[in-house]
């Protein structure tokens, strides 16, 4: 059950067969006497939008998946966050930094999940090129910690848009998320 100050992400997949998209978004319920976005809430979708310019800056034709996971891992340690191989806060990393997780998988046939940016899956999936209009989830997980809460506590927000890779880099068939969307 919902309850006032908590974030959502829904992610709602459409479609079966050889080409589906998975469309969601993420929404905060205000408390009592609230009016707009509390500052934490606000500050983990600035970080999220923080590592979409990089994954959009840095997803390109030609280079395999995993060396464009390696690449997208330095560029988001570069930026100042964590990158973490599974989609779960821990604890032991330094809890000042947000963390942040990545699973950029084909999207299309329900049975081809590569070329994989990812951890996850196989090496054939990250030893795979990224193809002129590679289609693909633009899916990864964002866990900032919020100290006052308390050691371990932490805010989590996941994005699951669409994406093509073309000779301009990423374009999105579709908007991405546009912002954390507020329920009253």
């Amino acid at each position: 059950m919902l309850q006032r100050g908590d974030i959502v992400t829904i992610l709602n997949g459409a479609g079966e067969g050889y080409f589906v998209a998975d469309l969601g978004g993420n929404g905060y319920v205000l408390k009592e006497g609230e009016t707009e976005l509390p500052e934490h809430v606000q500050r983990i979708w600035d970080h999220a939008m923080q590592v979409r310019k990089i994954l959009h800056a840095d997803i390109r034709i030609g280079p395999t998946a995993g060396e464009t996971l390696s690449l997208l891992a330095g560029k988001i340690e570069e930026a100042g966050f964590l990158y973490i191989d599974q989609d779960r806060y821990d604890p032991t990393l330094d809890r000042t930094k947000t963390q942040v997780h990545l699973d950029l998988h084909a999207q299309g046939r329900r049975d081809m999940d590569a070329p994989r940016i990812s951890p996850l899956g196989g090496d054939w999936q990250r030893d795979m090129k990224l193809p002129l209009f590679h289609s693909f989830t633009l899916e990864y997980m964002v866990h900032m910690p919020v100290p006052e809460w308390g050691p371990g506590k932490h805010l989590y927000i996941a994005f699951h848009d669409g994406a093509i890779v073309t000779p301009r880099g990423i374009e999105f068939p579709y908007p991405p998320d546009p912002g954390i969307r507020v329920i009253r």
